[in-house]
């Protein structure tokens, strides 16, 4: 379980991915609000793509 503001989450999954070389992750974020749900995984996928776009 996983948890923390989206960069930290961003860092955790990258810590993940470097000690264990995995390709993809599958994200479940068990919340009963559709809304919400939807917020937190484009929260998570800014970080990811505001890291990405880093020089």
């Amino acid at each position: 379980v996983l948890f923390g503001t989206p960069e930290q989450v961003k860092a955790q999954l990258d810590a993940l991915q470097s000690a264990w070389n995995i390709d993809e992750f599958i994200i479940d974020t068990p919340i009963n609000d559709g809304a919400a749900r939807l917020n937190s995984l484009r929260l998570l996928a800014r970080a990811h793509l505001s890291a990405e776009v880093q020089p």
